[in-house]
């Protein structure tokens, strides 16, 4: 038997505000209220009817090293159910896609107030640093990126445009977080090993 490690990652998941108040409320159901549903149903029919409906951004999908069950039991001294486990997490987080949102979600949480131009030189060191590691990155340059990333935020009431930069709307900082948390394990990968 033969486990192919699947990656997806999205920049934006229709029910993310959903999935935060679950966790938030520490309930663990996906059960969003029907009135909320059919709100979000008739709020994107109207857009598509008016011409005014954008995209939801970008999902990727990546597959990782592929596990061979019978080769890695072999190898498993103990607990080899929980072993199994570990390293299929451990290869499906090394091939989660780099997406915009994600990237500049990442940057906004940093509590900074930055430009456009800010975001565009902190999504490039992401970048550069990400890059050469085997981890799907998108295929765009930082600028682009920010521009879809920025857009999707603000039409979705996220972030506000100020004197001093681009900021979280507040109440917002959950969902930026989320979408952040998405990418996170990639750095912090680099910072343990950067350690050593």
């Amino acid at each position: 038997m033969v486990f192919v490690p699947v990656a997806l990652n999205y920049d934006r998941v229709l029910e993310d505000r959903f999935l935060i108040a679950a966790d938030q409320s520490g309930v663990r159901r996906f059960r969003p209220p029907l009135g909320s549903v059919l709100r979000g149903l008739g709020s994107h029919l109207w857009k598509r009817i008016t011409w005014r409906f954008r995209e939801f951004g970008t999902a990727t999908v990546s597959f990782g090293d592929p596990l061979s069950l019978g080769a890695f039991i072999a190898t498993a001294t103990n607990a080899p159910v929980e072993a199994v486990a570990a390293e299929l997490m451990r290869r499906v987080s090394a091939v989660v896609p780099v997406l915009p949102v994600p990237l500049v979600a990442r940057c906004l949480r940093s509590g900074l107030q930055l430009t456009k131009l800010g975001l565009c030189a902190a999504v490039q060191v992401m970048l550069d640093q990400l890059h050469g590691q085997g981890i799907p990155l998108p295929r765009r340059d930082a600028e682009q990126i920010v521009a879809d990333a920025l857009t999707l935020l603000r039409e979705r009431q996220v972030i506000v445009d100020g004197p001093d930069g681009i900021r979280i709307v507040a109440g917002e900082e959950p969902l930026i977080a989320y979408y952040a948390n998405s990418v996170a394990h990639h750095f912090e990968r680099m910072e343990v090993s950067s350690e050593r």
